[in-house]
């Protein structure tokens, strides 16, 4: 169990399941006690029981088949009243597919043209406007989309653009966004099987100049190390990553100043070829 991130009265955990066995698992369930009183508040990709302190979980559908070699994960949000936090014994039982090959992809040539779109429409959180709650723009908005039914969540790595968040001083560092918002590790946590990240710079190309090698290096660099940490931290989560940048048009005709002229009708040929670099 690692503990991701504390506040005063809880914390949020992750447990990976992993199979080191020789034969894949069909389904596991894992069993513990709190050493002192703790209760699970939200669970994600399982589902829980709680008697006392005594838990519990079992994977839910898509998350309790484990390969040889494979692993799967869960994650939960705990209050607790203060002592140790973590179990001194883990106990796990799982069911073993005899002799039985993992399936097949389906065959997308089986399926009509309108039932390969299987994804639920959904929306983005992007500058939302205003809440109903305290919980904070970005996280209660993450969760009115999961409630919507949707498995595809669409947000951007820049803290401005969520009023709570704005003052972080992390704008343009995007993988210490992720590392040290507790707001951004709570929505990547919670039980989405997509994730599309609208990543926008701030725009060394803007100046009209082209970027230089040493420009160059350095976004490519920013964006590698995102890219390293989403798949080293949610390795084994099932998780899937998008990421991209939104609405180029206005990037084009956006000044330094921040203000933009969309009655221009010609762009330096040096800031088409920066933005495409």
């Amino acid at each position: 169990m690692t503990i991701q991130s504390e506040w005063e009265d809880g914390y949020m955990a992750s447990v990976v399941v992993r199979n080191t066995g020789t034969e894949p698992i069909s389904d596991w369930e894992l069993s513990w006690q709190w050493p002192s009183d703790q209760e699970v508040t939200h669970i994600w990709n399982a589902t829980s029981a709680q008697d006392e302190n005594l838990i519990s979980v079992v994977g839910k559908q898509g998350y309790v088949r484990v390969p040889v070699g494979q692993a799967q994960s869960f994650g939960f949000n705990i209050r607790y009243s203060g002592g140790e936090q973590k179990p001194a014994h883990i106990n796990a039982s799982c069911n073993n597919t005899i002799n039985e090959p993992d399936p097949p992809p389906p065959s997308r040539d089986l399926l009509d043209p309108l039932s390969q779109y299987n994804f639920i429409l959904g929306t983005q959180t992007i500058n939302p406007r205003y809440t109903f709650t305290d919980k904070g723009s970005l996280v209660e908005s993450a969760e009115a989309i999961y409630s919507m039914g949707s498995n595809l969540l669409k947000i951007a790595l820049s803290p401005s653009l969520y009023s709570e968040l704005s003052n972080s001083g992390l704008d343009y560092q995007f993988k210490r966004m992720l590392e040290e918002i507790p707001e951004f590790q709570q929505v990547l946590e919670m039980d989405f099987s997509i994730y599309m990240f609208w990543v926008e710079d701030s725009g060394s190309w803007m100046d009209n100049k082209g970027m230089s090698e040493e420009e160059l290096k350095w976004q490519y660099d920013k964006i590698y190390s995102l890219a390293e940490y989403l798949l080293t931290e949610y390795s084994g989560s099932g998780k899937t990553f998008m990421i991209g940048h939104w609405e180029g048009d206005w990037n084009l005709v956006q000044k330094t100043d921040g203000t933009r002229d969309d009655g221009q009708e010609t762009i330096p040929p040096k800031r088409l070829q920066g933005l495409i670099d």
